[in-house]
Protein backbone atom coordinates (compact mmCIF):
# COMPACT_ATOMS: atom_id res chain seq x y z
CA UNK A 1 0.00 0.00 0.00
CA UNK A 2 2.81 2.42 0.88
CA UNK A 3 4.47 1.87 -2.50
CA UNK A 4 1.21 2.59 -4.31
CA UNK A 5 0.86 5.85 -2.40
CA UNK A 6 4.41 6.81 -3.32
CA UNK A 7 3.78 6.27 -7.03
CA UNK A 8 0.43 8.04 -6.77
CA UNK A 9 2.10 11.06 -5.15
CA UNK A 10 4.88 11.05 -7.76
CA UNK A 11 2.31 10.81 -10.54
CA UNK A 12 0.39 13.77 -9.12
CA UNK A 13 3.58 15.86 -8.96
CA UNK A 14 4.68 14.88 -12.49
CA UNK A 15 1.18 15.53 -13.81
CA UNK A 16 1.28 19.03 -12.36
CA UNK A 17 4.88 19.72 -13.41
CA UNK A 18 4.87 18.28 -16.94
CA UNK A 19 1.23 17.76 -17.87
CA UNK A 20 -0.76 14.51 -18.02
CA UNK A 21 0.43 13.54 -21.49
CA UNK A 22 4.17 13.74 -20.74
CA UNK A 23 6.10 10.52 -21.13
CA UNK A 24 7.29 10.64 -17.50
CA UNK A 25 3.65 10.36 -16.42
CA UNK A 26 3.35 7.33 -18.68
CA UNK A 27 6.36 5.71 -17.05
CA UNK A 28 4.99 6.40 -13.58
CA UNK A 29 1.61 4.96 -14.55
CA UNK A 30 3.39 1.85 -15.77
CA UNK A 31 5.28 1.56 -12.48
CA UNK A 32 2.07 1.95 -10.49
CA UNK A 33 0.39 -0.69 -12.66
CA UNK A 34 3.33 -3.02 -12.01
CA UNK A 35 2.78 -2.68 -8.26
CA UNK A 36 -0.91 -3.58 -8.61
CA UNK A 37 -0.10 -6.48 -10.95
CA UNK A 38 2.43 -7.88 -8.48
CA UNK A 39 -0.25 -7.65 -5.79
CA UNK A 40 -2.51 -9.73 -8.09
CA UNK A 41 -4.86 -6.76 -8.62
CA UNK A 42 -5.00 -7.18 -12.38
CA UNK A 43 -8.34 -5.40 -12.75
CA UNK A 44 -6.76 -2.28 -11.21
CA UNK A 45 -3.51 -2.62 -13.16
CA UNK A 46 -4.96 -3.07 -16.64
CA UNK A 47 -6.45 0.43 -17.13
CA UNK A 48 -3.24 1.95 -15.82
CA UNK A 49 -1.20 -0.04 -18.34
CA UNK A 50 -3.58 1.04 -21.11
CA UNK A 51 -3.30 4.71 -20.15
CA UNK A 52 0.48 4.41 -19.91
CA UNK A 53 0.56 2.86 -23.37
CA UNK A 54 -1.55 5.69 -24.85
CA UNK A 55 0.66 8.35 -23.30
CA UNK A 56 3.91 6.71 -24.38
CA UNK A 57 2.72 6.11 -27.93
CA UNK A 58 1.84 9.79 -28.30
CA UNK A 59 4.81 11.15 -26.37
CA UNK A 60 7.78 9.38 -27.96
CA UNK A 61 8.78 12.64 -29.65
CA UNK A 62 9.28 14.20 -26.19
CA UNK A 63 11.59 11.44 -25.00
CA UNK A 64 15.29 12.21 -24.81
CA UNK A 65 17.41 10.06 -27.05
CA UNK A 66 19.07 8.18 -24.17
CA UNK A 67 15.66 7.33 -22.64
CA UNK A 68 14.04 6.05 -25.83
CA UNK A 69 15.37 2.53 -25.44
CA UNK A 70 13.54 2.16 -22.11
CA UNK A 71 10.32 3.55 -23.59
CA UNK A 72 10.50 1.32 -26.68
CA UNK A 73 11.03 -1.72 -24.46
CA UNK A 74 8.09 -0.71 -22.29
CA UNK A 75 5.87 -0.14 -25.33
CA UNK A 76 6.79 -3.56 -26.67
CA UNK A 77 5.89 -5.20 -23.36
CA UNK A 78 2.64 -3.25 -23.05
CA UNK A 79 1.59 -4.04 -26.61
CA UNK A 80 2.39 -7.72 -26.09
CA UNK A 81 0.22 -7.97 -22.98
CA UNK A 82 -2.64 -5.78 -24.27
Amino acid sequence: LFLCLGFTDALSIADHAYGPSHYKCGLLLNNLADVYRKRHEVATAKPLYEKALQILQKALGQVKKDERKECFFLLTVLLFFS
